[in-house]
């Protein structure tokens, strides 16, 4: 009974190898039973040896690390525009130019401001030296002297508005012309010649 045993096992490993592979043939052959498939000419390309070209399309928004808005500290018509959109600039380099007219009238007449009232004190002074002089010999009252001496200050007072006023004034002709704050890449130029 043993060897009926072995007998059969001998003969079950080869039958079962025969299925398995039968079965294996049976499905590719169901599968692919029609044959080949025709490839597409297009997407057939003959092998060479050459550069491999490598392009990365990627959508993305492109920030400046620093952007600085560049605006006028003072009012005015746009005269000149010196740089366009995708310009690089350096530090310190024009942008554009108002109209200075208005302003250079305005120093111009700080600056007469400023030698009226220089004149103003020189005369004031004068007057005080006489009337102290006067004052020594007894030919003018003290209260004389006294409003010699406030006349002077005020125009003293009178004569540092002026002064500040025509520092105002250039600082205002200064700012006509618009430079660059920093060296970069001009991103956008909002304002034409002729406009405010």
């Amino acid at each position: 009974m043993a060897n009926g045993v072995k007998k059969r096992r001998r003969w079950i490993a080869p039958v079962v190898i025969l299925v398995v592979i039968g079965g294996v043939i049976a499905f590719f052959a169901k599968r692919g039973g029609a044959g080949p498939k025709e490839l597409d000419p297009s997407l057939i390309m003959t092998v060479k040896r050459s550069d491999l070209s490598i392009e990365v399309l990627e959508t993305g928004k492109v920030q400046a690390r620093e952007k600085v808005d560049v605006k006028s500290k003072v009012a005015g018509t746009v005269a000149k525009v010196f740089v366009d959109a995708g310009d690089r600039v350096k530090k310190g380099q024009p942008l554009l130019q108002l109209d200075p007219i208005d302003y250079e009238r305005q120093v111009a007449k700080s600056e007469a401001d400023v030698a009226a009232a220089k004149n103003a004190l020189e005369f004031s002074q004068l007057t005080l030296e006489r009337r102290q002089a006067g004052l020594k010999e007894r030919g003018v009252a003290q209260i004389d002297v006294d409003t010699a001496l406030s006349d002077v200050k005020a125009k003293k007072v009178a004569l540092q508005t002026a002064e500040v006023a025509l520092n105002a004034a250039t600082d205002q002709l200064h700012y006509t012309h618009i430079m660059a704050p920093m060296d970069g890449t001009v991103t956008e130029r909002g304002i034409q010649p002729g406009e405010t």
